[in-house]
């Protein structure tokens, strides 16, 4: 398969790249089973990133036009670099599961709840397959009006709540127990900012890594900013209630009451859930797509959109019987998981390059 080429702005690639990480943690924000130390945790998993983005920006400096497939081939040799690409799309096609399942048990646990979760997810899924087919480009489109509508919602539920958020819950500012702390930073960072590795499947069709890693590096940080707004206003809010809600992004919209007036603002939280987890879910759709036409050199990834969609259905109709499953998975066992493709296989991957003596110039730390 001959890869197209994706011609976005760096723009449009910060718009995807924030999208892509805000996703369904706009609605679901990271760090939450800690209270009022989520910010703290956030900040560290956000740390944690920046040295993960070092580590890609160095791999792309040894195979700068190779995509992630490539890489792991030129790395591991043909045997190993395949069974390492399978993996990958396994990963990928798994976590594409996880957010439509997503998307389907908070629409029928609270938007659509006559709905049959089926219809929710063929739909959903429909949408974004067609999304794909269309190609990335159109995909990506769409994206600045999504990201500039969803971060004005957010601070206008923020402004709305002003009367009811109270900073005292924030008190001691200093934790007494820096473990769980911790434990909630791995979580975060693994959920969002680790699943940006799936950028390395296509970062090849959208330019130089001059200009790709910029980009992703400000949408990271738009990612963060915007999360940590959303992270204090739900603690300050809902205080320790936050730990216990399933949504505490949709609960907090709810207590939104000016005058009897502007009332029933979780429809615009379940704007910017739909909008920003459509981003993702067709990002990690048109990934997965590509990664198999590309490593099984096929002609083209559009004949393998409905099929997918067809696993990815069935996938997430049977992932989890019950969203405290879903919960919980993400903060108990996802961390560990894919911590595996998010982060040692990379490294290994640099490792064994440089050893290999690949020629390399690796660019300044901050030096754009």
């Amino acid at each position: 398969m001959v890869l197209e080429r994706i011609n976005l702005a760096k723009k449009q690639i910060i718009y995807v790249a924030a999208l892509f990480m805000l996703g369904p943690t706009f609605l679901i924000p990271p760090a939450q089973e800690i209270g009022s130390y989520g910010w703290i945790a956030l900040t560290i998993s956000y740390m944690g990133f920046l040295l993960l983005f070092s580590l890609y920006r160095a791999l792309l400096n040894l195979a700068p036009d190779k995509s992630l497939f490539e890489i792991l081939q030129l790395a591991f040799g043909r045997w190993l670099g395949l069974a390492f690409s399978l993996f990958y799309l396994f990963y990928f096609v798994f976590l594409l599961t996880l957010i439509v399942a997503n998307f389907a048990d908070f629409i029928d646990s609270v938007v659509l709840i006559h709905t049959p979760e089926l219809v929710i997810t063929i739909f959903l899924v429909a949408t974004a397959a067609y999304a794909v087919r269309k190609g990335f480009e159109s995909i990506a489109r769409i994206s600045d009006i999504i990201l500039y509508t969803s971060v004005s919602i957010a601070f206008l539920v923020f402004l709305f709540l002003i009367d009811k958020i109270s900073l005292d819950v924030f008190r001691p500012v200093w934790p007494s127990s820096w473990s769980p702390i911790f434990k909630s930073s791995l979580s975060v960072f693994a959920f969002p900012f680790g699943e940006t590795v799936v950028f390395l499947s296509i970062f090849n069709q959208l330019g130089k890594p001059q200009k790709t890693m910029p980009s992703l590096l400000w949408g990271s940080l738009i990612a963060f900013i915007s999360l940590q707004l959303v992270t204090v206003r739900n603690v300050a809010t809902l205080g320790e209630f936050v730990k216990y809600s399933s949504y505490p992004s949709y609960d907090v919209a709810r207590l939104v009451d000016i005058g009897n007036v502007i009332t029933r603002a979780e429809i615009l939280i379940s704007i910017n859930f739909l909008g920003m987890g459509y981003i993702k879910a067709t990002t990690m759709y048109y990934s997965f797509c590509s990664g198999v036409a590309e490593l099984f050199k096929l002609k083209s990834y559009k004949h393998l959109v409905l099929p997918v969609g067809v696993l990815v259905s069935l996938s997430s109709l049977l992932s989890f019987k019950t969203t405290i499953q879903n919960l919980y998975f993400i903060a108990e066992i996802y961390p560990y998981f894919v911590f595996v493709p998010q982060v040692i296989i990379i490294a290994l991957a640099y490792i064994v390059l440089r050893v290999r003596g690949k020629e390399v110039g690796l660019w300044p730390m901050w030096g754009f």
